[in-house]
């Protein structure tokens, strides 16, 4: 008897280990579903904030190419709407998010490309905290790609050891 019990305490576990995370990823598409149907009926502040709500459920969701894509997307209709509402701060917000994504991705040459004008955007708008964030995934970028040159740093070949400033 002890015996069934223990089988039946097992099969339910493992049922239950089964329908949880597609409980959850049902739970998850529900939010994505609604804040979609939030931002087609707000307007202002509040279309911005589901947008923001969106994008952060997908970046929850690295691991899949497709959903990066979708994000990615997701990141430039958030632009188009905080340009479109003048709001500098979540532009710059989408700006950061956007280089982090492609860290996730190592999409490094992206990261070239668009640290530039983010850069100079958070110089304009003095949005020093993201300034120094992205300016470090630029540095990051560069160094993984190998080139030292641009990123400040040394190559290996040209290496010199510190010298002492005491006499």
């Amino acid at each position: 008897m002890k015996y069934k019990s223990y089988l039946i305490a097992i099969l339910w576990g493992i049922q239950f280990c089964f329908t949880l995370p597609v409980s959850a990823q049902n739970t998850i598409q529900q939010q994505k579903d609604s804040l979609r149907r939030a931002i087609e009926q707000s307007d202002g502040t509040d279309k911005l904030r589901s947008y923001n709500r969106l994008y952060y459920l997908y970046m929850s969701e690295i691991a899949d190419d497709r959903k990066m894509d979708t994000l990615l997307t997701l990141f430039g209709q958030t632009e188009a709407e905080a340009i479109r509402q003048g709001n500098v701060k979540m532009q710059g917000m989408v700006y950061g998010n956007t280089i982090i994504s492609h860290i996730n991705r190592n999409e490094y040459d992206k990261i070239i490309q668009k640290a530039p004008g983010y850069l100079d955007f958070y110089i304009l708008h003095e949005q020093w905290k993201l300034y120094y964030q992205i300016h470090m995934q630029l540095i990051t970028a560069y160094n993984l790609k190998g080139d030292y040159k641009k990123s400040g740093g040394r190559s290996k070949t040209n290496v010199r050891p510190c010298q002492s400033t005491e006499g």
